[in-house]
């Protein structure tokens, strides 16, 4: 077994795809013999605390250790190193799988970088299993399910590809996944009473986002029944996002709202400059600090035109 000792990770906080992409790479180095290990640190998703109660298993566990033990880092889902904390060397960055436009990799061109433009990460991870015609175990197979039909909306989001939907069919026939089972797991996220709501928000929040020295926040909401959120708690969000900001310097602040059972976006903004700049960006008509999309619309999506608007 090749002795270097090998951190995958993504995100802080991971979302589902970043989590299984995690675990799934990691799994399959580990196959083919290498010294790896899956960190992943923060808070996790309620996605994936669904798939683990699915599973009848618990998440990985909080990691207390020492980071710089590590000879090695792999990311997955995010090219964002700082996310890591200051202890990591970023001449240990040796490999990145990422399938956003906008990214970091040309900060690190000593590792080796596959940015691919499908609708989830773990669609790379899964096409690695099928090339290296290794076979995933049965849970990791619902992870990366589950990460796939989460990141492309239940494959309705415009991001979605035919590999995409490949990797899930190959998936699926691995898992028997009941026909259920992407319903349930929304249903599951969408329990934004009382104190979930916020805890969504700050779970899902683009904190890192700068272009032509403007720096960007975004929030995010992916949910069933939106409207009646909107209707209800509008003034929630808005006052949490203006806490959350309290003292920092920001030149772009909204909230990005999905609802991932009728196919539409809202995005809120309680800021006069960023509406105009959300107008001149998306081609959006704000009504009382709220625009609402004809389809889905994902933030990745959003990120790209903005950096197409600066760049």
């Amino acid at each position: 077994m090749n002795k270097d000792k090998i951190l995958v990770t993504s995100n802080a906080n991971p979302d589902l795809d970043g989590y299984a992409s995690a675990i799934g790479y990691t799994d399959l180095l580990k196959k083919q013999g290498k010294n790896a290990q899956a960190i992943l640190l923060g808070n996790f998703s309620d996605e994936i605390i669904f798939v683990a109660n699915y599973l009848k298993e618990k998440v990985l566990p909080v990691f207390e250790g020492n980071l710089d033990q590590f000879d090695q880092i792999i990311m997955v889902d995010t090219s964002f190193l700082g996310t890591l904390g200051k202890e990591i060397s970023p001449q240990k960055l040796k490999e990145i799988i990422d399938h956003r436009i906008a990214n970091e990799s040309h900060l690190y061109p000593w590792a080796k970088v596959q940015i691919e433009l499908v609708g989830s990460c773990a669609t790379l991870i899964v096409e690695k299993y099928k090339k290296t015609k290794i076979e995933p175990s049965k849970e990791i197979a619902v992870y990366l399910y589950g990460a796939i039909a989460s990141n492309t909306i239940n494959f309705k989001s415009n991001l979605t590809t035919k590999r995409d939907i490949v990797a899930a069919n190959y998936l699926k026939k691995l898992t028997k996944i009941p026909d259920n089972f992407i319903n349930q797991m929304f249903v599951f996220k969408s329990d934004l009473t009382g104190e979930k709501l916020f805890k969504q928000m700050t779970h899902d929040v683009l904190d890192h986002l700068e272009f032509n020295n403007k720096k960007i926040f975004i929030f995010q909401i992916e949910s069933a029944n939106c409207k009646d959120l909107i209707e209800n708690r509008i003034n929630e969000i808005n006052n949490f996002v203006f806490k959350s900001l309290k003292g920092k310097n920001i030149d772009f602040v909204f909230t990005n709202i999905i609802d991932i059972v009728e196919g539409y976006n809202y995005i809120i903004s309680m800021d006069e400059k960023t509406r105009k700049f959300l107008e001149d960006v998306l081609g959006l008509e704000f009504n009382n600090n709220v625009a609402k999309t004809d389809s889905i619309i994902m933030r990745k999506e959003i990120v790209a035109k903005i950096k197409d608007y600066f760049c």
